[in-house]
């Protein structure tokens, strides 16, 4: 077995074991000394037979990290373009994030603040919606969401 045979079964078996972006492989041959000769040609090989596929990986990245990490769609997207995801791979994969486990996850971020809640007060609006904001959510959605918990309150 050559060198380059080693190295190409090397990132097979990397890419196996877990989904894996075009990026996030190139970063990997070239921590691991690969010239990029051999990254180009072990890259286009791993597309080739199916190893890397951008459009899986989307959709993975997506589902896992809004069910494991409760991030939102803007977090999720942004973490994707940071992987060189095109556009349209990134819309594909948010939308099989499915809206009623959406509009859940914002209202399991939102804090009860029952006993603090005036409707008038933009500060305990702003308090309730924080987190899920941070988690990258959609502001709009967060303060609906927001909107609709206070009125079923008062």
């Amino acid at each position: 077995m050559t060198g380059f045979d080693k190295k190409k079964a090397k990132l097979e078996r990397w890419c196996a074991f877990q989904e894996r972006c075009i990026s996030e492989t190139r970063l990997y041959c070239y921590k691991n000394g690969f010239t990029d000769a051999e990254t180009n040609e072990l890259i286009a090989g791993l597309l080739r037979d199916n190893f890397i596929n951008e459009a899986r990986f989307s959709g993975m990245f997506a589902l896992g990290k809004f069910h494991n990490n409760k991030w939102g769609r803007l977090r999720i997207a942004a973490e994707l373009q940071a992987r060189h995801i095109p556009v349209e791979l990134i819309a594909a994969g948010l939308a099989g994030i499915d809206e009623t486990e959406y509009e859940n996850s914002i209202r399991t971020l939102i804090p009860d603040l029952k006993e603090q809640v005036e409707t008038e007060n933009g500060l305990i609006r702003h308090l309730m919606a924080k987190q899920a904001i941070a988690k990258g959510f959609e502001p709009e959605r967060v303060f609906a969401v927001i909107d609709t918990l206070l009125k079923k309150k008062g």
